[in-house]
């Protein structure tokens, strides 16, 4: 989990489109191997980070099923960018799984797109 080390949900504002505002800790362990001289975010985390926030608003254990438009557009470094927000959408399906849709920004610049479904756990 990367939730209060990795990062820390900072506010949640939710409306037609949930805005959760997040804080990246830029010292942690996963940078120095990723890149020590350079820290990146990795895709990994990102994609890691969503499904928590998520867990979060809906306060539901989730697992991911698929991701039909998954986009990393920019590099995140942590050293640049440690305050970004979270915008997106979700609704609960017939089938009890969860289909969720969303972007992290920063500054005017997206950095990760989703448009995925979750079962719950």
């Amino acid at each position: 989990m990367l939730l209060d080390s990795f990062f820390q949900i900072k506010n949640i504002a939710k409306g037609e489109t949930t805005v959760v505002d997040i804080e990246l800790n830029p010292n942690h362990d996963i940078y120095k191997g990723h890149f020590p001289d350079m820290p990146v975010v990795p895709g990994v985390c990102q994609v890691q980070m969503f499904k928590e926030v998520l867990e979060v608003l809906t306060e539901t254990k989730l697992q991911l099923v698929k991701d039909v438009n998954l986009k990393f557009m920019s590099v995140l470094n942590p050293l640049e960018n440690a305050v970004l927000s979270f915008e997106l959408k979700y609704s609960s399906q017939e089938d009890g799984s969860l289909k969720a849709s969303g972007t992290l920004r920063a500054n005017g610049t997206k950095f990760f797109s989703t448009k995925s479904t979750y079962s719950l756990k």
